[in-house]
């Protein structure tokens, strides 16, 4: 059984292979996308944009960095392309920093280097940024900030409200996230990539 061959891309942070089933041995070849590149640079776009509304969007970019960024390295930097390694560094529906936690802890314990401070700064400015991305995705920011009735309770409180996102600086969320993966290779004692 053989897959469509994919167009290349001639963006060079996008690879691409077949998708395809070797007869007789079985062996399956994937697709291969690197998205991550693509999602920090429109969180970039929306940083360099005044308004609530791009600080939205650039938290929403920015948490999907996170996400295709832990994936995609590991990947290609962790398991190096051995696809059935993947499950062992990613769990599906622990949330992204008990995932991003665990992946780093595992490859740290691996090559006996000790893992990052999870009480450090960095971190505690990406977890409250996974809660404005909840926030803003799963509708908590949607909830009434004003009632006629203070002694009645409808919910939560908005988070973020939009007088909080009117508040952030532009490239709040941005840099937080460039900083989280700055850590990771700090803490590994590897580069970082260029296009960061």
């Amino acid at each position: 059984m053989v897959g469509r061959k994919k167009k290349n891309n001639t963006d060079p942070a996008l690879q691409t292979t077949n998708v395809n089933v070797t007869p007789g041995t079985g062996e399956i070849r994937f697709w291969k996308e690197t998205f991550a590149p693509e999602w920090i640079d429109e969180a970039k776009r929306e940083a360099a944009v005044q308004g609530y509304q791009a600080r939205r969007r650039e938290i929403v970019f920015a948490q999907c960095f996170v996400e295709s960024y832990l994936f995609e390295w590991i990947r290609d930097k962790v398991v190096k392309g051995a696809f059935g390694k993947i499950p062992n560094y990613s769990t599906k529906g622990r949330g992204i920093r008990n995932r991003w936690m665990g992946a780093v802890n595992k490859v740290c314990q691996e090559r006996s280097i000790a893992p990052p401070s999870w009480d450090a700064r960095y971190w505690t400015d990406f977890s409250r940024l996974v809660c404005y991305r909840n926030g803003l995705v799963h509708g908590k920011a949607s909830w009434p900030t004003l009632i006629s009735q203070p002694t009645i309770r409808v919910g939560p409180r908005p988070e973020p409200s939009k007088e909080t996102l009117e508040k952030l600086p532009p490239g709040w969320a941005v840099e937080i996230v460039v900083e989280l993966v700055r850590q990771l290779h700090k803490t590994l004692g590897t580069p970082a990539p260029s296009w960061l």
